[in-house]
């Protein structure tokens, strides 16, 4: 089964409706000091505290709402920015993510092509995981594509 709510859009992650939240990969020890993380981190600087006060493990979906109001949802999918993530690890904190969103009743949710950049797993078999992942539910998945 594919999710029904699944899109792709050329456009900024960044300059998405308020309506949705966000999610991004990040490591155990957020660093975020690469790819888009970086980004996140300079955008919302306390989140990588945040992060780390919530003692992530690998797997994790730690959600962060900044000042103003935007959810962060931040996949642990590798222990340290040094690695790689497993698939397995990977697919996990996605799996954390969707119980997170049912649990806050978020219906809206915006990614980069999460994992396939510096963290180099394939963008076709993570985006066939969220969209099996996420069938059974009524959550609008967007992904934010610059190119």
């Amino acid at each position: 089964m594919i999710a029904l709510n699944y899109h792709e859009e050329v456009q900024d992650l960044f300059d998405s409706d308020p309506t949705y939240v966000f999610a991004h990969c990040v490591a155990a020890d957020a660093g975020m000091g690469g790819g888009i993380a970086w980004t996140f981190r300079h955008r919302y600087p306390e989140m990588p505290a945040a992060v780390l006060a919530a003692q992530p493990v690998v797997g994790d979906a730690v959600r962060y709402v900044s000042d103003d109001g935007r959810v962060i949802y931040n996949l642990i999918s590798k222990g340290s920015s040094a690695q790689l993530p497993d698939r397995s690890d990977f697919e996990d904190s996605l799996r954390a993510l969707k119980r997170a969103l049912l649990a806050h009743g978020e219906k809206r949710l915006a990614i980069p092509r999460i994992g396939a950049g510096i963290d180099r797993l394939n963008w076709s078999d993570s985006a066939g995981f969220i969209q099996e992942l996420f069938a059974d539910t009524d959550i609008e998945i967007m992904v934010c594509v610059l190119h």
